[in-house]
């Protein structure tokens, strides 16, 4: 009678086998994963951008709409192409009405949007001014300065 072996385990060969399709398995989904990673972050960047814009968007668009055509100027005053435009501004009051003042609305605020290169990169800044000077020779000057510097007189930077 022959004697029985004991077949229980795995053999070197076997176990060999089975790490390196594992290893392999393992390389590919840790591989896939981090591409999924890496591409949902380069969308999640591009998204964030996208809603940045549109906000701003909007912004400029609500500006627009409250201002006055015959009051906008532009830098430069010369000619095109021009890097900024000043318009007036005019708040609503508790109604959503604008004030009047002698059967004109009351512009109560100066906006610019200017753009402004700043350590090589093109920057779109917007600048409001507390205020609106009907004169509209300080106002190109004022237009000027915050073009040329950056840096706005007697207002506040908000971007």
């Amino acid at each position: 009678m022959a004697k029985k072996r004991n077949l229980s385990g795995f053999s070197l060969v076997e176990a060999m086998i089975s790490i390196a399709v594992g290893g392999v398995f393992l390389t590919s989904v840790l591989a896939t994963w981090q591409f999924s990673t890496k591409i949902w972050k380069e969308e999640n960047v591009q998204s964030l951008l996208r809603v940045s814009i549109e906000q701003s968007m909007e912004k400029i668009t609500e500006d627009m709409r409250r201002s006055d055509a015959n009051k906008i100027l532009f830098y430069p005053s010369s000619g095109s192409p021009y890097t900024a435009i000043s318009i007036p501004r005019a708040t609503p009051d508790g109604s959503g009405f604008l004030t009047l003042s002698g059967g004109n609305i009351a512009w109560d605020k100066t906006i610019v949007y200017y753009t402004f290169l700043n350590s090589g990169k093109t920057e779109l800044r917007r600048t409001v001014y507390s205020t609106f000077d009907p004169n509209s020779t300080n106002r190109q000057t004022e237009l000027n300065t915050l073009v040329t510097t950056g840096a706005p007189s007697g207002g506040s930077r908000r971007s």
